[in-house]
């Protein structure tokens, strides 16, 4: 739907003013901060970091914390108050201080080193364009579901519903291992699976803001293929799987000991950075659960994505909370929103209905029935 979405440059300049924190960052650092009485204290404990005869985690130990009590997470210099121009003076990840803060003396330990960016409207207005048009196209879609829901509900066919909205009409030869496409998406997955030719089509929600509804139209039963007829394909099949069992193994070994002070790259593996990546991103050639499985994975933490093909070692650098006053996320509020009020609205007739019928008990005078449709028929 978005090719056919026109947004004027107007409209781009003011989402740009809107996300411009985005677009211009401040150099920032990954920070933990532990806080003491004195400045003794904290003096006495870099001291001994410096000469290697404790760590900054055992200091942190030995005061009965946890790193996550001591992480102050992704942070400028601003925000460090008076610990700021220390904290920002290293050039690499490291132990520095004692400083003063709000709270008493500190150190802080660094464990990254984020420079700044600075994009300007022009470098961005491509990304501009293509969020906006999709913020139109998923707004058009909540639209729609509401007329398609009603034309499924008065018995259209999948062909009405393609030929009367925006909804295009496919086929697919589904089976449990089907990949790619659509199948991709667990709850087409889900639906697929347990489809039978009892079910009318329904429209449900993908996690991508798109719709689909689905019909069985013929199933074909498995067939025993004899090895000498399928013997290439089960060469293929069995070392694909035998490499990537490999790979997972490999996977599982390394994935615990990459942190932020030891990236991907120190294994001598590819590293991607996908910076400022919301839910709703995709990464391209990567399995959808991907985005899904960074945001359940606490930063720092490496974890392990399967794919079709390949594995994927996934670690969160850093987390930034979402902006409940820009305009997009209003908009994605607004479109759930539509949805939540259109489903209770679903259920609660459907309820109603199934009440009334319930609570009445309904006879039906075939005699009069018959005689009614004798009258229709004839023109009576």
């Amino acid at each position: 739907m978005a090719k056919d979405i026109v947004v004027s440059d107007e409209e781009l300049r003011a989402a740009y003013d809107t996300r411009i924190d985005e677009f211009i960052q401040q150099p920032s650092r990954l920070v933990e901060r532990l806080i003491f009485s004195t400045q003794k204290e904290a003096q006495d404990a870099i001291d001994a970091i410096t000469e290697g005869t404790t760590s900054f985690d055992q200091v942190v130990q030995n005061r009965g914390l946890t790193l996550q009590d001591v992480d102050l997470g992704d942070v400028t210099e601003t925000s460090l108050g008076a610990a700021g121009p220390l904290v920002f003076s290293s050039t690499e990840p490291g132990v520095t201080g004692p400083a003063n803060t709000d709270l008493g003396p500190a150190i802080f330990r660094i464990n990254a080193i984020l420079d700044g960016n600075i994009q300007t409207f022009k470098m961005v207005r491509e990304q501009l364009l293509k969020d906006a048009v999709l913020d139109v196209a998923i707004d058009n879609i909540a639209g729609m579901s509401e007329e398609v829901d009603d034309l499924l509900a008065s018995g259209a066919t999948l062909e009405d519903v393609a030929a009367e909205t925006q909804m295009e009409l496919g086929s697919i030869d589904w089976h449990i291992a089907t990949e790619g496409g659509i199948s991709d998406y667990e709850e087409f997955q889900i639906a697929a699976a347990t489809l039978t030719t009892e079910n009318f089509p329904t429209l449900a929600p993908l996690s991508n803001n798109g719709l689909f509804a689905i019909r069985f139209d013929t199933g074909v039963p498995a067939i025993f293929q004899k090895l000498e007829i399928v013997r290439e394909d089960v060469i293929t099949a069995w070392i694909a799987q035998t490499v990537q069992q490999q790979l997972v193994a490999m996977a599982t070994v390394i994935a615990p000991q990459v942190s932020i002070d030891a990236p991907l790259a120190s294994f001598g593996l590819v590293e991607n950075a996908e910076d400022n990546m919301a839910r709703s991103a995709s990464v391209d050639d990567a399995p959808p659960s991907l985005v899904f499985k960074a945001f359940e994975t606490p930063v720092g933490t490496a974890t392990i994505v399967e794919g079709s093909s390949d594995v994927i070692i996934l670690i969160p650098r850093a987390e930034h909370a979402a902006d409940l006053d820009n305009d997009q996320v209003k908009s994605l509020q607004n479109i759930l929103g539509d949805r939540i009020n259109a489903a209770l609205a679903k259920d609660i007739f459907e309820a109603f209905g199934n009440a009334a019928r319930e609570a009445v008990d309904v006879n039906i005078n075939q005699t009069t029935l018959r005689s009614v449709n004798s009258n229709l028929l004839g023109g009576g």
